[in-house]
């Protein structure tokens, strides 16, 4: 399928990823619907954050404050209700945000690191919307080069949240970008999506890798088509804990499909530009369409199964979020 990127417009426009959820059975057996009638809220915090709640339990929080480096969806809680990633990773990593996006050489501009001019500022809540199944959030964000006070890209980013089975969810991400001069994603081995898990799902604390190819060797994963990539492990250094992972999803629209992953012990990204670099001139667009699966003890062909749904979706068929532009509810 070919990608015909557009961007979203105003409030009449909804993201890809609220008919995705089409694709994705919902719970069974669920407890009645809160009192607003909805099982899937997002809720406003002090601070700059929003929470999503699937009846009244939190699954994650939308971090974006202006002093932050990027936006990052933390904390990011399994079916056992604990958290399995981290709020930044260990030793030099302090830009490890649980789940972000960056990248580490847009017109040379480091946005990945916390040490480069590049900052990721989100602007605006455009769309907030709840529903029975999933909860969404639609933000208006600028890539900024600091030293030379500068936006280099406008970025609608819409994520769903979407409730499934047994206490598992999925994360739908919706990235469109227009440059606002031209701009080049330079190439790189890291980005544009990052996960960094909790230490526990580390290989030597009993973690696992699963990748859609079956070969965990990372010089045979990077840029040989691999559709996902998965980490398992458990969420507390008990033995008894359960097993619980997260895998990312490489939508087939996206440029450079092929080359998909880098998975190290401890955290993953997606390599968006790890074989060539993806320019635009000024005005113009780009796509990135990715998925999130927050699941438990899964096999491999149970995450195939749920990419295979995820890409069967075509990112051009938008459907309006079941609540848009609802005044989010504010809790202490």
């Amino acid at each position: 399928m070919k990608m015909t990127p557009r961007m979203i417009k105003g409030t009449a426009a909804a993201c890809l990823l609220a008919a995705l959820s089409t694709c994705l059975p919902a719970r069974a057996g669920d407890p009645p619907a809160g009192a607003n009638g909805k099982r899937m809220k997002a809720v406003s915090l002090p601070g700059d954050q929003v929470s999503i709640r699937r009846d009244g339990v939190e699954l994650t929080r939308l971090n974006f404050g202006p002093n932050l480096h990027r936006p990052f969806l933390f904390p990011v809680t399994g079916p056992s209700g604990n958290p399995l990633t981290r709020r930044a990773g260990d030793g030099g990593h302090p830009h490890h945000n649980s789940i972000w996006i960056a990248h580490p050489r847009i017109n040379g501009v480091d946005f990945w690191t916390n040490e480069g001019t590049g900052r990721i500022i989100q602007q605006k809540l455009e769309n907030v919307s709840d529903g029975d199944t999933s909860a969404s959030i639609t933000t208006l964000i600028h890539w900024d080069d600091t030293s030379k006070n500068e936006t280099l890209l406008v970025e609608h980013r819409s994520y769903t949240f979407q409730s499934l089975d047994k206490g598992e969810w999925m994360l739908l991400i919706d990235s469109q970008f227009e440059a606002v001069t031209d701009v080049s994603f330079g190439i790189a081995q890291h980005g544009i999506l990052g996960v960094r898990f909790v230490d526990t799902f580390k290989l030597e604390a009993g973690g696992t890798r699963l990748v859609s190819n079956g070969v965990i060797d990372q010089k045979s994963i990077s840029g040989k088509g691999v559709r996902w990539a998965d980490e398992t492990g458990r969420a507390t250094a008990n033995d008894n804990a359960p097993l619980e992972g997260i895998a990312i999803f490489n939508h087939p629209a996206n440029p450079d499909y092929s080359s998909c992953f880098r998975v190290y012990n401890g955290w993953m990204s997606t390599e968006l530009t790890v074989a060539r670099p993806v320019a635009l001139p000024k005005g113009g667009t780009l796509r990135l369409c990715y998925g999130v699966y927050i699941h438990g003890d899964r096999p491999a062909s149970a995450i195939e199964a749920r990419w295979q749904a995820f890409a069967a979706s075509n990112p051009d068929e938008l459907a309006a979020p079941e609540n848009p532009l609802k005044t989010l509810e504010e809790k202490p």
